[in-house]
């Protein structure tokens, strides 16, 4: 729940130094375009998945807003380097 709304959770994954650095884009401070100020809340700092475990419990793919790739099976438009990256199956 946020904001008496039910909503989904996701997490992005930045690539960095040849690994991928877990993100969460909905924890701590968020902009509120009514107010046009930014909140403030607790949510951990943005590198803290850098340094800290962050068990991966399913993944159905990756994609931007130009690339897709799903890593069960490969198919998708993603660069090779995404494959290279992407974890085995």
């Amino acid at each position: 729940m946020f904001n008496d709304t039910e909503t989904g959770h996701a997490w992005v994954e930045l690539f960095a130094n040849g690994h991928w650095v877990a993100l969460d884009p909905s924890s701590g401070p968020y902009w509120d375009d009514e107010a046009g100020k930014q909140v403030r809340r607790r949510g951990v700092p943005f590198d803290y998945y850098a340094s800290h475990i962050y068990p991966v419990l399913q993944v159905r793919a990756y994609y931007n807003d130009i690339y897709y790739l799903d890593p069960r099976d490969g198919s998708g438009n993603a660069p090779v380097s995404w494959l290279k990256a992407a974890p085995a199956k």
